[in-house]
């Protein structure tokens, strides 16, 4: 008789179904996984093991990119109503400011074919102050 050691596996479709909501809304694996009471390794188990699941992480992964993008743009808009009605100071726009160029550069990494640039660009300055630029098309 063969015996399984090991704790029992926690893997349910209701877990799953959680994970990959939070992932369609942008939030991190890190923090949906935590979220569900799982591990990482946990979770790249189940993923390695059922095919479906490793589909749906991918479309969920990138329907949180378009969240994440979207979510920008709403609160962009938002913001420059409150400045044009001056509820809003120049810190805080600052940090709205690197904010979205945040999440623009992380969808742009994320998902290279749609959100990155066809110009991809690289430059080095030495200690003269020199710049060399070297810029490729995608």
């Amino acid at each position: 008789m063969n015996k399984k050691m090991g704790r029992p596996t926690k893997y349910s479709k209701t877990i799953t179904k959680n994970i990959l909501e939070r992932l369609a809304h942008g939030e991190s694996i890190r923090s949906a996984v935590t979220s569900e009471g799982i591990t990482w390794p946990t979770w790249r188990l189940w993923k390695q093991k059922d095919e479906e699941l490793r589909n749906k992480y991918a479309q969920a992964k990138q329907d949180g990119i378009d969240y994440t993008v979207d979510e920008v743009e709403v609160v962009t808009r938002d913001a420059i109503d409150k400045a044009s009605n001056k509820q809003m100071d120049i810190a805080s726009i600052k940090a709205l400011d690197i904010w979205a160029k945040h999440k623009q550069w992380k969808a742009s990494k994320l998902a290279p074919k749609v959100y990155g640039s066809d110009k991809q660009q690289l430059s080095l300055t030495n200690s003269n102050g020199q710049t060399l630029s070297i810029e490729w098309e995608k």
